[in-house]
């Protein structure tokens, strides 16, 4: 049988002025975001032409959007970009 009067209570952030709050350290996700981009660049090295598909890996070190960003930033603005998605999941 559990005593949850001996149980901690959750912690009301609600009440903590704002000056109490710590500040996020973000310097490993900014790295972690810098490597994601670097990765879906390099996988651009040739970009497809007109009537040809580009297909990638996803390795799971970076996103879609990180993809799609990629291919804005080396080709500008797009009139159409195709999606399709095929996840195989553990």
């Amino acid at each position: 049988m559990v005593d949850f009067k001996s149980m901690l209570k959750p912690i009301d952030f609600t009440r903590k002025r704002p000056d109490e709050v710590p500040t996020p350290h973000t310097t490993k996700s900014a790295n972690r975001r810098l490597a994601a981009l670097r990765e879906a660049r390099g996988i651009l090295t040739t970009m497809p032409g007109p009537g040809e598909a580009l297909h990638a890996i996803m390795s799971g070190r970076y996103d879609l959007t990180d993809v799609i960003e990629a291919i804005l930033e080396r080709v500008g603005a797009v009139a159409h970009l195709r999606i399709a998605t095929l996840s195989f999941n553990r």
